[in-house]
């Protein structure tokens, strides 16, 4: 038998409301918000927005709650790191997760778990943590993160540039079209002076004509 979900008896109203004050309050509340979006999202419940009816859900969650796709796939990553995010924030954690994956956060939370200053209730320094990620990132993962960084760094410098030349093509034909343009106003001012000068010699004709008739 199906287990029911508690979010099945709520509005579509009452579960956008949730998600739009667990956005609001503490950061540690996103993972409330996340299990609200993760429903709507596999339920389709949100198209009972009439308004998103027929959109897909990265419109709904960016236009509704300004989140990204991006970002919600990462806060859904963190879903089975509920307790750490709760403590350490769902960024630190899907940071974690990206850097280490599942099996290398679970150790690298374990590790921080053992540190005096939880024993002492005292607040971690940021720098003992990020020292214990770095201990536990998968290589693979930092390897393939990497050559995804640079390939986007190509794929940017190639668009840069393909876009510079294009530019450079524009205003090249944009001169030269110019320049063309100049020569044919020049032709013109040529014409139109020599038209003036064939229209004086025979206003000239005309006015003597007159007078040798008078």
């Amino acid at each position: 038998m199906k287990e029911e979900n508690p979010f099945d008896k709520k509005s579509i109203t009452e579960l956008e409301e949730a998600v739009r004050a667990n956005l609001s309050t503490q950061k540690n509340s996103i993972i409330e918000a996340t299990k609200v979006l993760v429903y709507l999202r596999t339920t389709k419940r949100y198209k009972e927005n009439k308004r998103y009816a027929k959109e897909r859900f990265e419109t709904y969650l960016e236009d509704l709650f300004s989140v990204r796709m991006g970002t919600f796939r990462d806060w859904m990553r963190a879903l089975p790191f509920e307790t750490e995010a709760r403590t350490f924030g769902v960024g630190l954690v899907s940071k974690t997760l990206r850097q280490c994956g599942p099996i290398g956060t679970k150790k690298a939370f374990t590790e921080v778990s053992r540190l005096e200053e939880i024993r002492k209730e005292k607040i971690i320094p940021r720098e003992k943590i990020d020292q214990i990620i770095i201990k536990n990132r998968d290589p693979r993962r930092m390897a393939a993160y990497e050559k995804k960084i640079s390939t986007d760094w190509k794929a940017m410098y190639y668009k840069e540039a393909t876009a510079h030349d294009a530019t450079k093509k524009l205003l090249s034909e944009a001169r030269a079209r110019i320049a063309e343009l100049n020569g044919q106003v020049e032709k013109l001012k040529h014409t139109a002076e020599a038209f003036g000068e064939v229209r004086s010699i025979f206003e000239r004709k005309y006015e003597n004509g007159i007078q040798a008739t008078a």
